[in-house]
């Protein structure tokens, strides 16, 4: 089971979603375990299996944010993966310091 690495309110925050609005919170929740599954994924081995909303490193947390922003903004959008190359650069630069390196 995904743990999320992002709490429902720093998720709003980041949002800009309004603490007292509860409308979309749990699509909102499912969105912060799928950017927090494809994050860990991501990482693989480096992942951390005890990281939490409270324990995960603030880069980390930053590319959970990142994937979450796009997931939001792009709900059933058909033209959602019109930024998708700068969001994934983004999210590698955020990244490569906890990834394996790869081999040649």
């Amino acid at each position: 089971m995904a743990v999320p690495l992002l709490s429902l309110a720093d998720a709003k925050a980041h949002l800009k979603i309004p603490p007292a609005d509860t409308r979309d919170d749990a699509d909102l929740t499912v969105k912060i375990l799928q950017a927090s599954a494809i994050i860990v994924g991501l990482l693989k081995l480096q992942a951390d299996p005890s990281w939490d909303a409270l324990t995960v490193p603030p880069p980390i947390q930053w590319a959970v944010q990142l994937m979450l922003g796009h997931l939001w903004a792009n709900r059933g959008d058909a033209a959602a993966s019109a930024g998708d190359a700068e969001l994934w650069e983004a999210i590698d630069r955020v990244l490569i310091p906890y990834r394996d390196p790869a081999l040649a």
